[in-house]
């Protein structure tokens, strides 16, 4: 059901997901392609409302969603780097199997039954679905934008209340908080730990916050940025369109050492010296 700001007046001001009905018939990487295109992500549901609205929009069989466990098995999180808050899986799901495939690291919505299923891994990613977009929104500010986070219905009035309202990918505007972790690790692993934490890699959104940034670190510190669904189409792992960039002369390249596909982005540590600070391409998958 599409929630309208008439019936649902306490939720104006809220932040909230428009959601878009793109193609049919695409692996997940090309779905969460095409969602970054267009400056979303793939749905990351959070409650009933925003599960309705998705359902609703897929034409198909079924549909991609953001939530994965492609780092950890069975620990779901949100590709988009949004918090994994709401599920709704089908009896014995998700079971990480689908078909052949014994490693399903991502996630689709059934149309006949709006539940849940895990499919498709980065080895056998050749399943194809539905592309639904989740782009910010406020409500009451675009018509078709449904409130994100918790909510329950009123039993006597039947409106939607909300209990917690949430956007985790809601830009520059409502600031950052930054932490620095100076243990040495890998960019999944990296990526990992900041999602526990609420957040994401960072990534700076402007000259300003990439000066606070380089001042912090202590070593080569990757950014948020990579490039392994498409060569050469970098993007951020917020989900938020990359809008600053701090390359090197003679950057991005795709190699590093003896890698021939350099996926990942570190800042670097120099200081003194004209490249600290800045982008450099750094590993694979």
């Amino acid at each position: 059901a599409v929630v309208s700001t008439q019936s649902t007046g306490n939720m104006a001001g809220s932040p909230g997901k428009r959601f878009i009905f793109v193609a049919s018939d695409r692996d997940f990487f090309d779905a969460t392609g095409q969602c970054r295109d267009r400056g979303g992500s793939l749905p990351c549901v959070s409650n009933i409302l925003q599960q309705e609205q998705v359902l609703q929009l897929v034409s198909g069989e079924s549909a991609w969603l953001s939530a994965i466990d492609y780092y950890e098995e069975n620990t779901w999180e949100c590709e988009s780097g949004e918090r994994f808050t709401f599920s709704n899986w089908a009896p014995s799901q998700p079971d990480n199997m689908c078909g052949s495939d014994t490693d399903a690291d991502f996630t689709y919505i059934s149309r006949s039954d709006g539940t849940w299923d895990d499919c498709g891994s980065n080895v056998f990613w050749l399943y194809k679905r539905d592309v639904i977009c989740a782009v910010d929104c406020t409500v009451g500010d675009e018509e078709g934008c449904v409130v994100s986070g918790d909510v329950t219905r009123d039993e006597e009035t039947g409106d939607i209340v909300v209990q917690s309202a949430s956007s985790y990918n809601s830009g520059y505007q409502q600031g950052h908080y930054f932490i620095y972790n100076e243990t040495p690790t890998d960019f999944f692993s990296a990526s990992r730990d900041c999602f526990d934490k609420g957040g994401w890699l960072a990534v700076p959104m402007n000259q300003e916050e990439q000066e606070h940034l380089q001042g912090m670190i202590t070593s080569d510190a990757f950014v948020g940025v990579a490039d392994y669904y498409e060569e050469g189409d970098f993007f951020a792992n917020t989900g938020n369109t990359l809008v600053y960039t701090n390359w090197a002369q003679g950057q991005p390249l795709n190699s590093y050492m003896d890698e021939d596909d350099a996926d990942f982005v570190v800042m670097s540590y120099k200081p003194g010296e004209v490249d600290h600070g800045q982008w450099f391409t750094r590993g694979s998958t």
